[in-house]
């Protein structure tokens, strides 16, 4: 049986909790996208933000949170 250090299993956490960041924000993303077409057409600042949000991921990301 090998024997893992801490630099190891720091490594493979990391990357889990890397992974596990990239899932989350993929999935806000198409929430955004989601609810912005499911909208009433209410011209409001969170409706500009979601436009936004398509062109700049990460803002859309977090606003598909919201």
């Amino acid at each position: 049986m090998k024997n893992y250090d801490a630099s190891e299993i720091g490594k493979g956490l990391a990357a889990l909790v890397m992974l596990g960041l990239v899932i989350a924000g993929f999935y806000g993303y198409i929430a955004n996208i989601v609810t912005l077409f499911h909208s009433t057409g209410d011209i409001t600042g969170q409706f500009i933000l979601r436009i936004i949000g398509i062109f700049v991921a990460p803002l859309g990301s977090i606003l598909g949170f919201m």
